[in-house]
């Protein structure tokens, strides 16, 4: 690759044109032999490490990039869209400015105050159960590996104890906060080498949340016909784990108080390895 052909890969990157990761990683590496060009992309974009990469542009358009539409971001930035599908740092920098949270419609309309998770989770497992995230929902906690549980299944996937999965591998954890609502919601998601994904939930109140003496519900639904899957009081599934195939799934955290009722909706897709061509994280 000669220089103008990095400096033309750059440009057509940072004004929306499709880009493929490695081309533009090439382009990056061939700009580097570039100082005047290098400077002159820092005046333009205001960054100040000593070369350019992906996640420097997906950072300096970060502020417009989180105001933008599915629809915009898909037209006018479709390389910023494939970074951050693949980028975990920069999806952490990104559910930092926007809300994590957004209205929903009950199902029938009318009726509680539903929140959905702004972007649903991608859960993708591998043939031995080991799962990583995929597309650009928030990004879970650390992965804690584990000594190896006897049978390869999970040890538990409630929140009450240490959960081993197959090969040693801990659950993806997420914590999701409600600072409105006054909540933290707790999910995880361990794989299963006979198949789909062990499922745990819970859902910690402060002291002036609606929550703290509401009776607390879970409910599975499938998106494609929003049938009932499985429900019952939340309590019932710390202790245990909850097994879901493959699938859309729609989990929905249920706090009915004496007023009212409060409504948590976690869109969650699990999905097996080869579905899709992400590359892990």
């Amino acid at each position: 690759m000669q220089i103008e052909d990095a400096r033309r890969l750059i440009a057509s990157y940072l004004t929306g044109r499709p880009v493929s990761g490695e081309a533009l990683a090439a382009a990056c590496e061939m700009a580097k032999t570039d100082a005047e060009y290098i400077q002159y992309l820092k005046e333009e974009l205001g960054l100040r490490s000593d070369w350019v990469s992906e996640c420097d542009v997906f950072l300096s358009n970060l502020a417009e990039f989180g105001e933008m539409s599915s629809e915009e971001r898909d037209t006018e930035m479709p390389g910023l869209m494939s970074h951050l599908a693949h980028c975990q740092s920069c999806r952490r920098a990104y559910w930092e400015v926007v809300p994590l949270w957004k209205p929903a419609t009950a199902p029938g309309g009318g009726g509680p105050s539903v929140k959905r998770l702004a972007e649903g989770l991608v859960v993708v497992a591998d043939t031995f159960g080991r799962v990583r995230q995929s597309g650009w929902g928030p990004s879970p906690e650390e992965v804690v590996v584990a000594a190896a549980a006897a049978g390869g299944e999970p040890a538990a996937a409630g929140l009450g104890g240490p959960q081993v999965g197959p090969h040693g591998m801990g659950p993806r954890r997420w914590v999701f906060r409600d600072e409105e609502g006054g909540c933290t919601i707790h999910l995880e998601v361990c794989g299963r080498e006979s198949g789909g994904m062990a499922i745990g939930c819970r859902l910690e109140a402060a002291e002036a949340s609606p929550a703290t003496s509401a009776r607390l519900r879970l409910e599975v639904r499938q998106v494609d016909n929003n049938v009932l899957f499985v429900a019952g009081p939340l309590a019932n599934f710390l202790a245990a784990p909850l097994f879901l195939p493959w699938g859309e799934w729609l989990i929905r955290l249920l706090a009915a108080g004496a007023a009212d009722t409060h409504v948590w909706e976690i869109p969650l897709s699990l999905e097996q390895e080869n579905a899709h061509d992400d590359s892990h994280e």
